[in-house]
Order: structure tokens, then C-alpha cells, then sequence
């Protein structure tokens, strides 16, 4: 995986869901995922909101999330990103007029 300005990722560094909630009880919601290092070696920055989590599918990046939030730089908490898959509905039915709730969809 790449984040943003930051660089590669460990593919381990995705974090299951389970442990995502773990961190952050009531807080993690529907369109989001966690990544990150828990050891707290890297991570996003809070400079780095906005950028893009991306994946490597046979040399072909894939925008999987979108930093959205979390704690400080190097923390041993995951950083939280918009699921971009929740939204893909949406993105297109925006990209081509159509307006669509992407969460009401679900």
C-alpha cells in the first residue's frame, strides 16, 4: 500500500476491522477502514488528511481510502480512512449526474 506524501506501506499494515474498533470504540462507522503501523514506526499525518491510501493490483494503483482521521504522527493507533469501496456508487452516479445517497444505497 502507499499513503499519500508518506510512501509505502507494509500490505500487513491494513488493519482487520475488529482491531480498527478495538482502538476506537463508537467511533469507527460505516465507510470507514483502519491502516497503520501499531508499533508506531509509520503512519499518516494529520498534514497528510485528504491524501489517498492506495493498493497495487499487477502494477495498477487502486485509491482504496482517503486519510480522514486519527492520532498524532507514528502513534501505535491506526489512522482511519474513508472506505472508498462504500462509495464507488456513488463517485459514479456523481461523475455522471445521477444523485445518489451512497449510504442509503446500502
Amino acid at each position: 500500500m502507499f499513503v499519500g506524501r508518506f510512501g509505502m506501506v507494509k500490505m500487513n499494515d491494513a488493519i482487520v476491522y475488529k482491531k480498527c474498533i478495538e482502538a476506537y470504540p463508537n467511533h469507527v462507522k460505516l465507510g470507514m477502514m483502519c491502516a497503520g503501523n501499531l508499533k508506531g514506526v509509520t503512519d499518516a499525518c494529520q498534514v497528510d488528511i485528504g491524501g489517498p491510501l492506495v493498493c497495487y493490483r499487477k502494477k495498477t494503483p487502486f485509491v482504496i481510502g482517503i486519510i480522514s482521521w486519527g492520532t498524532d504522527c507514528r502513534s501505535n493507533l491506526p489512522q482511519i480512512y474513508t472506505d472508498v469501496s462504500v462509495y464507488l456508487d456513488w463517485i459514479r452516479n456523481t461523475i455522471f449526474g445521477k444523485k445518489v445517497d451512497p449510504l442509503q444505497e446500502r
